[in-house]
């Protein structure tokens, strides 16, 4: 394989794992499941840097008009997917922060029917004498 083939083979790859992440990222966002998103991060700094590095890689070798074209494409499916990510994201931020406001208040009405009112606590009787 010539080096421009594993070139272009290196940013293709790097194109398509950043669309899988993407997709599995959107699909757990939706499902309101986020008990990985702290792993999120380093997910994405790994698959961005793989793709900045295919692309400097690529700019040393030569693009050709073809890659071109396609790497125009799929940067157009990244960054749109980007959005997306970015919307569902603030839904689901909003949504957790209603729910905690929710959840604040129902804590404030517990606490009112506790000993916190500055009453005396509670006495009990016994039946020894």
């Amino acid at each position: 394989m010539s080096s421009q083939e594993s070139v272009n083979t290196a940013i293709l790859s790097a194109l398509d794992r950043c669309l899988a992440m993407q997709a599995d990222h959107l699909a757990l966002l939706e499902t309101g499941c986020l008990t990985r998103i702290s792993q999120w991060v380093e997910e994405r700094q790994a698959v961005v840097g793989h793709l900045r590095h295919a692309l400097a890689e690529a700019q040393s070798v030569g693009i050709t008009q073809e890659l071109r074209d396609m790497l125009l494409q799929k940067l157009g499916c990244i960054l749109n997917h980007e959005k997306i990510l970015s919307r569902v994201a603030k839904q689901q931020r909003g949504s957790l922060s209603d729910k905690l406001s929710f959840l604040r208040r129902g804590k404030k009405a517990l606490h009112g029917y506790g000993q916190g009112r500055g009453g005396s606590p509670p006495q009990f009787v016994s039946n020894k004498q």
